[in-house]
Parts: C-alpha cells; sequence; structure tokens
C-alpha cells in the first residue's frame, strides 16, 4: 500500500489542507484521483445528510 496523500479538512474555517507526496506529479492520476475523491466524498455526505433528515425529522 502506498501513501498518495492526506487530507485535513477544517470544519470551523472550511478550509481544507491536501498534502500530497513528492513523488506525486501534478499531472499523474494518482494526484487527480485524490482531488476528485475528496469532492465525491463531501457531496456523499451532504447527500446523505440530507436524506437522513428526511427520513428521521
Amino acid at each position: 500500500m502506498t501513501h498518495i496523500a492526506t487530507i485535513k479538512p477544517d470544519d470551523f474555517s472550511f478550509k481544507t489542507i491536501i498534502l500530497v507526496e513528492d513523488n506525486i506529479s501534478e499531472t499523474s492520476t494518482f494526484f487527480a484521483g485524490t482531488v476528485l475523491m475528496y469532492f465525491m466524498y463531501k457531496i456523499y455526505k451532504n447527500e446523505s445528510e440530507f436524506i437522513e433528515s428526511i427520513l428521521f425529522d
């Protein structure tokens, strides 16, 4: 298993830090996948909270 990046979201400031390993190029698929996965997670989290509020409120 290879460590590609660390993603540190800050819920208070709404800023996110993405620390990518030095050997990963900005033009690589790993870099694009890392950034894409963060935004996919944010969309999933927002949608799941919305569905949960509909079902359980």
